[in-house]
């Protein structure tokens, strides 16, 4: 049972993984493009958010692997 949780711990981590890099990404070819001070900032509060999620998720799949 123990093995099945991580298992679907980590199908969901994969789950969420992919659509959040691709927010991210779009937010990355964004901040090319001319903003104002206030838009790049929530820019920056959005790419920084995700790649903070994006680092937890990556924690829980590492620890997933070396669990199993």
């Amino acid at each position: 049972e123990t093995m099945r949780a991580k298992q679907m711990l980590a199908t969901m981590s994969h789950e969420i993984r992919s659509p959040l890099t691709g927010v991210v990404g779009m937010a990355e070819i964004l901040a090319s493009t001319r903003l104002d001070s206030e838009q790049r900032q929530l820019l920056d509060v959005m790419i920084s958010s995700g790649d903070l999620v994006l680092q937890l998720i990556n924690d829980i799949l590492d620890l997933s692997k070396v669990e199993s």
